[in-house]
C-alpha cells in the first residue's frame, strides 16, 4: 500500500486527518521560504573538499561558511542516540554537490540533514526520517 493510498482509505478518514492532506501529492515538498529556497540551491552547487582527520562538526561548520549558511546541531539529540560530533572524517572529493558532501559526512555516523527555518539541521537519522514525514503532514 502506498502512502497517498493509505491517505485516501477509510481508516485515515476516520483518524481525522485533513482532507488537503489526503488529496495532496505526498511527493511534494513543503512551501519554503526564501531562505530555505536559497539554502537549497547552495546544496545543489559543486565543491570541493579537503577534510583530512578533522571533527565532522568542525567540517560541516566550515562547509556552512563557505557557501553562507547556518547549521544547527541538534546536540541533544545526538548525544542522547549516543553519537559524537567530535568523530574525525576524512574527505577529499571535487566536483560533488554539497548536499552529497554532507551524506557522505553524515552517513556513516546514522545523523541526517535537513533544511527547515532558514538553517541546516543536523540530528540523527531516525529524526530526520520523523521531521520529513510530520512535514508531509503538516501542508
Amino acid at each position: 500500500m502506498t502512502l497517498q493510498s493509505w491517505l485516501d482509505s477509510p481508516i485515515a478518514v476516520r483518524l481525522g486527518w485533513p482532507a488537503k492532506a489526503r488529496q495532496s501529492d505526498v511527493n511534494q515538498p513543503p512551501n519554503r521560504d526564501e531562505k530555505d529556497r536559497r539554502i537549497l540551491n547552495e546544496l545543489g552547487s559543486p565543491c570541493a573538499v579537503d577534510f583530512d582527520e578533522i571533527p565532522v562538526k568542525q567540517a560541516l561548520k566550515s562547509l556552512g561558511d563557505k557557501h553562507h549558511f547556518e547549521i544547527w546541531f541538534d546536540e541533544k539529540a545526538i548525544s542522547d542516540a549516543g553519537f559524537k560530533l567530535d568523530q574525525q572524517v576524512n574527505l577529499k572529493l571535487s566536483g560533488v554537490t554539497v548536499r552529497s558532501i554532507f551524506k557522505l559526512s553524515l552517513e556513516p555516523l546514522a545523523l541526517g540533514m535537513i533544511v527547515e527555518d532558514g538553517v541546516v539541521k543536523v540530528t540523527t537519522a531516525a529524526k530526520v526520517d520523523g521531521i520529513r514525514l510530520w512535514n508531509d503532514f503538516a501542508e
